[in-house]
């Protein structure tokens, strides 16, 4: 059964095992600080195609319902990229949090 704006729950009930202990670890603070992407990978074995993809319905305010980004280093493949991540976040009062 399809995950929907009124069956939420599907997402998790229909999740693999190994993704849904990330998910509750993730969620419950679990989480050593500083872990990387890789490590959690490893951790969860998680392969590169593993993700939750969400889709909202409704506006959302960066300055109003956004804390912080997290945005993986690698992503990070230009200066200019970089300097319109500083922009956006200085612009909505969003903290920006980058990992490995």
């Amino acid at each position: 059964m399809v995950a929907n704006f009124h069956h939420m729950y599907r997402l998790l009930a229909n999740m693999p095992e190994n993704m849904l202990a990330a998910v509750i670890d993730a969620t419950t603070g679990k989480l050593t600080p500083g872990l990387t992407f890789d490590t959690f990978k490893k951790q969860y074995s998680l392969g590169t195609t593993a993700y939750i993809e969400g889709h909202v319905h409704a506006e959302i305010y960066f300055n109003r319902d956004v804390k912080k980004f997290r945005i993986c280093k690698s992503e990070i493949k230009t200066p200019e990229i970089r300097k319109n991540i500083d922009k956006f976040a200085s612009k909505y009062k969003v903290t920006i949090e980058y990992f490995d």
